[in-house]
């Protein structure tokens, strides 16, 4: 009976380790998921910035011709 108890919490052990590295790869990957995302609102930042630069010297020019 102690044999299959000791079998028994090897292969819980085994199943937690599995399921820690899962956990670990979905932190990472979510990590990452943030990352790309500040990345990307920042880069929506610059454009909305680039148009509005773009409509006020479009406005310039529409108020000299």
């Amino acid at each position: 009976m102690s044999e299959e108890i000791a079998a028994m919490s090897e292969e819980i052990a085994a199943m937690s380790e599995e399921v820690q590295a899962t956990v670990d790869q979905v932190s990472m990957a979510v990590q990452t998921l943030a990352q790309d995302s500040q990345l990307s609102a920042e880069g929506t930042g610059d454009i909305q910035i680039s148009i509005e630069e773009t409509s006020k010297a479009m406005e310039q020019v529409a108020q000299t011709s």
